[in-house]
C-alpha cells in the first residue's frame, strides 16, 4: 500500500502539474485582453498595470480632432485596490470592479495630437474624481474578469479555496 501511494505522488509529480500564471504574467494577459478598441470607435485601453494591490490603468476615448481642434483623446488613468473590490462582472465590451465605497480614483484629462495635456473651453473639465467601480474596456470580458480574480488572488486578498469546486 505504502509503494502504490509513492507511485500515485510521484507520477502526479512527473504529469507536469501546471503551476497557476505568475503575477507578471497575469497582468500582461490582461493588457492582451484589453489593449486596444474593442468595439471600432469606443474606448481604447492600454497601460494597465500593478503595483502592490492596485491595478491602474487608461481608458481613453476618440475625439473628433478636425471638429474640436487639437485635440484628439478623453484620457482616464483609473486606480482601484484590489483588496477593496467585492464583484467583478463582465458587462459586454467593459467589465466592471466594484466596491462598497468611493474606491475608485478617476483622473480625466484631454490629450492633443502632440501627446500633451490639453485644457479646450469645451467638454469635460479635468480633475479626479472618485467612483464606487471602475470600469475596463476589453476584448474578451469573460477571460479579463478571471484574470482579475486570479491578480486578487496572487494579492492574498481572496478567501478562496483553492481546493474547492
Amino acid at each position: 500500500m505504502k509503494y502504490l501511494a509513492a507511485a500515485s505522488i510521484a507520477a502526479l509529480l512527473t504529469t507536469g502539474v501546471q503551476s497557476a500564471p505568475s503575477r507578471d504574467k497575469t497582468v500582461a494577459y490582461i493588457q492582451k485582453q484589453c489593449e486596444g478598441t474593442p468595439t471600432g470607435s469606443g474606448p481604447v485601453t492600454s497601460n494597465v498595470q500593478i503595483e502592490g494591490t492596485v491595478l491602474r490603468f487608461t481608458e481613453g476615448v476618440p475625439v473628433d480632432a478636425s471638429a474640436r481642434g487639437d485635440v484628439a483623446f478623453w484620457q482616464e488613468v483609473r486606480t482601484i485596490d484590489l483588496r477593496d473590490v467585492k464583484k467583478i462582472d463582465a458587462l459586454g465590451t467593459f467589465l466592471q470592479l466594484q466596491c462598497d465605497y468611493n474606491c475608485a480614483s478617476v483622473e480625466g484629462f484631454y490629450l492633443g495630437t502632440d501627446g500633451r495635456r490639453r485644457q479646450p473651453s469645451w467638454g469635460n473639465k479635468s480633475g479626479t474624481s472618485h467612483m464606487t467601480y471602475a470600469n475596463l474596456s476589453c476584448r474578451n470580458t469573460d477571460r479579463a474578469v478571471n484574470a482579475i480574480q486570479h491578480l486578487k488572488d496572487l494579492s492574498g486578498e481572496s478567501e478562496k479555496d483553492p481546493f474547492a469546486n
